[in-house]
């Protein structure tokens, strides 16, 4: 299962996050590059604009998911 967000630097870029079994991100793919490892070296996320190499933003604010009714109807 992946996740797919939009980030910006240099215009938006859709970045698709990989998981493992415990839910932590492994890997991540920048629009239709190769999957890299989510972190680098230093532990911050590897997620890099593709035009001038810095850190990107979220492009798009997140928000949770519409809260499901239960069996009892709450």
């Amino acid at each position: 299962m992946y996740a797919s967000l939009q980030w910006a630097c240099h215009g938006m870029h859709n970045v698709a996050f990989q998981y493992d079994e415990n839910g932590q991100p492994v890997e991540i793919k920048i629009g239709d590059a190769e999957w890299l490892p989510a972190f680098n070296e230093e532990g911050g996320w590897n997620i890099l604009c593709p035009v001038c190499g810095n850190v990107m933003s979220p492009a798009t604010p997140l928000r949770p998911a519409p809260r499901q009714k239960d069996d009892r109807g709450d």
